[in-house]
């Protein structure tokens, strides 16, 4: 080992030391967290066997006992809480290592085991429990809670050996660790007084050495400079000359620094190079310069201080390569870069950002200290008749439309606002922080205007509208991770709502967007439970106003919604394509409730169904008719209009033959408002046909409207169908109706739909009414 490595001895030195003193620092540190652990285990202990004897003590508990268990309670908490957070991961860890790591989890079963107990004191004192009997009442719910605190203390008491484990390592570990580092400092002690005679007579050795580096100076590629203590140059290397193209004799007496000659040169470097120089101490830079001929380069310069043997200041050693081939590529590489990054945030036909460039300055605002509590706000655009224009004049003017529109969010927006284009004609305006939704609303409402003026396009008049969607956090119904979301559902409502026009994120939308999103698993979780319900409206003959029969009309019962019309969960039921299973599960439950009534001695003898094609088509559907309708009971299938058997196939037609051998009638549904021909209604053949409501609703004061009806009974009376009119509100359109010909009435005017319980009495109400008539 030589003189040169004796540093080394040194820092090995100090590193032991360091050791040393570390663990027995940390040991003792951590038998002092041993003991507030202890500590903490006995508090904990008290007030879990306090919990204990006043659980016991009060079988039946009052509020003040449960005040003073609460408090209890959270006394064990916050010493539990203490064990499990006052140490970090690696100390966590460390403590595992010990053997400690099951005292962890113990604490964090105990955390779970005290909230349970706080539960059950909850449930104690609840005012429904005084008056309850059995499990839930309070002194079954008392004996609960005793056991509880039965395993608080188990859990205290478990946690007790490990803090003894804990003691007893740390205490061996600090002893080996400190022996083990007290005989490597003697071992190194020795080296270093080794090292000291061998240093002495290494410095023989130490002028040949010096004399061949002189040598290598001379010969290398880089540029070296020596100073002297008052920092102007005393020796250059052959490399400077070259490299500046001054000699020794011309640089002599100058510094370093004033041979640079580059204007170039970035003013802090230029102070950074003179403040180490002046603080003795090494510093690099990449920085600019200019040989003798004012030719520029650019050169990696690293200035260190040297000394004496015995240690005195001497100068300072500059040595400078050549980079200027490097800093050329690294600029290139750098425009290269700036380039494609460009390229990858911007959209490549409107130069505005892009989605990408959105998602990241939304990152950017939501991690922005500034600009994270300011609020956002966000703006959806989505072109209307856009499809219109490609179709017809071709994608050059859809493109030359989007071109113009990026224009006009460019000059509406200000500086901080941020216009994109996120795909296809929907764009995107991600206003200033702090913008409110009423200023985002004013916005949408001037692009809207500047986007429906008309755009002059190869001597022809473009004309597009918008839609637009504006949300904000600012009401507190989003955050960054749901604007966008937020903001696309305004859209999608100004969409319905009949497009070129602004909606805002609104608390009403806020509930409807929740609800549709938990509508899907709500609509299985219905299936599994059969919370979907049959309601029924009645059908009276025309003449006598007799019931004879119901239309099932289906109901969810949603725990969150409360009950559910279907043109609300429809959509949702047809996305999930378990429409069919939802029909089915109404069909099998009506039958049970009408089998019911008719064991009650109700006289109903008809129960209509809505059917999709697809259950028409089921070979399953006639099967399950078979199976599930009582004795007595007329089924009717309806059909809508829309459905025309000519534009069905062979298994439609051997489905309603089925339905036919079953017994089943079938019926058609809303009449009028399709476009079934009279050929296709011959080739159904049905039982009966409904007129839809909205003729029925207009038939009293609309004549032209009461022609058309009664041109639809006509047909019905020639194909010798039964008419069924359904809408029904008032005894003037019922009375009308009948003179016009109708056999079936339905509507309000006789009953809105109502469950089991609702129909049991309207049938009562109504067989008691014609006993009196009677």
């Amino acid at each position: 080992m030589t003189s040169t490595r004796i540093p080394w001895v040194l820092m090995a030195f100090a590193l032991m030391l360091t050791v040393s003193t570390a663990i027995s620092f940390i040991g003792y540190r951590y038998l002092n967290v041993a003991s507030e652990f202890r500590e903490r285990n006995f508090n904990h202990l008290v007030a879990s066997q306090n919990i204990l004897d006043v659980a016991r003590k009060n079988p039946i508990m009052r509020s003040s006992q449960a005040a003073e268990l609460e408090s209890l309670l959270q006394t064990a908490q916050a010493e539990a809480v203490w064990c499990r957070d006052t140490l970090s991961p690696f100390e966590k860890r460390l403590f595992a290592w010990l053997g400690a790591g099951p005292a962890l989890q113990i604490c964090d079963d105990n955390i779970l085991h005290v909230a349970a107990a706080q539960a059950l004191i909850d449930q104690i004192i609840a005012p429904e429990t005084i008056s309850a009997v059995g499990p839930d009442s309070a002194f079954a719910l008392g004996l609960r809670f005793a056991d509880a605190a039965e395993v608080i203390i188990e859990d205290s008491e478990a946690f007790q050996p490990y803090v003894s484990i804990i003691e007893d390592r740390i205490t061996r570990y600090v002893r080996v660790g400190t022996a083990s580092g007290g005989i490597a400092l003697a071992l190194i002690f020795l080296f270093l007084a080794r090292q000291t005679i061998l240093s002495l007579r290494a410095q023989n050795r130490t002028k040949a050495v010096l004399i061949e580096k002189a040598a290598v100076a001379e010969s290398v590629n880089d540029s070296i400079a020596v100073t002297g203590p008052d920092g102007v140059i005393t020796w250059v290397n052959p490399a400077f000359e070259r490299l500046t193209g001054s000699t020794l004799d011309e640089v002599v007496g100058k510094t370093p620094i004033e041979l640079l000659g580059s204007d170039q040169m970035n003013p802090k470097d230029f102070d950074d190079l003179k403040e180490a120089i002046a603080a003795r101490r090494t510093i690099r830079r990449d920085i600019p310069s200019q040989n003798k001929s004012g030719d520029d380069y650019w050169i990696r310069m690293s200035i260190s201080p040297y000394f004496g043997i015995a240690g005195e200041y001497r100068g300072y050693i500059s040595v400078s390569t050549d980079i200027s081939n490097l800093v050329k590529q690294q600029q290139e590489l750098e425009s290269t870069k700036n380039e494609v990054e460009h390229q990858a945030l911007h959209d490549p036909l409107t130069g505005l950002p892009n989605r990408r460039a959105l998602d990241q300055e939304l990152h950017r605002r939501g991690t922005d200290k500034k600009d994270s509590g300011a609020g956002a706000t966000l703006v959806r655009i989505d072109l209307d008749q856009f499809k219109y224009v490609n179709d017809t004049l071709g994608h050059a003017a859809g493109d030359f439309v989007l071109v113009d529109v990026a224009k006009t969010l460019s000059k509406l927006s200000r500086a901080q606002d941020l216009p994109a284009r996120i795909g296809g004609d929907e764009f995107v305006v991600l206003l200033a922080p702090g913008t409110s939704l009423q200023e985002g609303e004013e916005f949408a409402l001037r692009a809207l205007r500047h986007i429906q003026e008309p755009i002059d396009y190869l001597g022809k008049q473009l004309r597009v509208g918008a839609s637009f969607g504006v949300a904000s956090t600012l009401d507190g119904l989003l955050d960054d991770s749901t604007l966008n979301v937020g903001a696309d559902a305004a859209l999608y409502e100004a969409k319905e709502s009949g497009r070129n026009q602004v909606q805002l994120y609104s608390p009403l939308l806020h509930e409807n967007l929740q609800t549709r999103r938990s509508m899907p698993e709500g609509l299985k979780e219905a299936l599994e439970q059969d919370d979907f319900e049959p309601h029924y409206q009645i059908q009276v003959d025309a003449q006598t106003h007799e019931v004879v029969g119901v239309e099932m009309l289906g109901r969810w019962h949603s725990p969150r919604q409360g009950v559910v019309m279907p043109d609300k969960f429809l959509p949702v039921a047809q996305r999930l394509a378990i429409v069919d299973n939802i029909d089915v599960a109404l069909f099998k439950r009506a039958m049970r409730e009408l089998e019911q009534l008719l064991d009650e001695g109700f006289g109903l003898h008809r129960a209509s169904f809505n059917v999709t094609a697809a259950r028409i088509e089921d070979v399953k559907t006639a099967q399950t008719v078979v199976e599930n309708r009582p004795p007595g009971l007329k089924v009717a299938f309806e059909i809508l209009e829309s459905v025309l058997i000519e534009d069905q196939g062979d298994h439609f037609r051997f489905g309603l033959d089925a339905l036919r051998e079953a017994g089943v009638a079938i019926e058609i549904d809303d009449f009028g408002s399709g476009h079934a021909s009279i050929v296709g209604l011959m080739q159904l053949r049905p039982d009966a046909m409904k007129i839809d409501r909205r003729l029925i609703s207009s038939v009293v004061d609309d004549a032209i409207c009461r022609e058309v009806v009664q041109s639809i009974m006509n047909i019905a009376h020639a194909t010798q169908l039964t008419v069924v009119a359904e809408g029904v509100e008032t005894m003037e359109h019922a009375d009308l109706l009948r003179d016009m010909g109708c056999h079936t009435l339905q509507g309000y005017a006789f009953s809105k739909p109502v469950p089991l319980d609702g129909l049991r009495d309207l049938l009562s109400r109504r067989a008691g009414s014609a006993m009196k008539s009677a």
